[in-house]
């Protein structure tokens, strides 16, 4: 059965200055969860297409896996959410990865590992 459920992710927006957790829609196909991060990432006539990579963190033993989605082109807009430093052109979205289906609900102590990701 298809259905449309909200997940929690962290949002690095080109126009603003820090990041920020969001509600992102996912279509639900009988457990397998497909985020719709489009709806977040600008830029569409410049990059149509969205990058995305399995990014894993190990903290105190145990291992975090994470799914970044992005876009970074020249012509699109210096991203404000990532560090002074460093030079991003695009958002970025990243989403908790699930043992059992694509995408979780991130938790509150996943916005400090979420921001090592992104800054690294």
């Amino acid at each position: 059965m298809l259905r449309t459920l909200p997940i929690r992710a962290r949002f690095y927006p080109v126009n603003g200055n820090k990041a920020e957790s969001v509600s992102v829609p996912t279509l639900d196909w009988d457990g397998d969860r497909y985020p719709l991060v489009e709806a977040f990432l600008t830029g569409e006539k410049t990059q149509s297409y969205i990058h995305d990579c399995l990014v894993k963190v190990s903290r105190r033993g145990r291992q975090h896996c994470f799914y970044v989605f992005f876009k970074n082109h020249k012509l699109l807009h210096k991203n404000g959410s990532v560090p002074h430093g460093t030079t991003w052109k695009g958002d970025i979205i990243v989403i908790r990865a699930g043992v059992k289906s694509f995408g979780v609900n991130l938790r509150a102590r996943d916005a400090s590992l979420t921001d090592y990701i992104v800054f690294r």
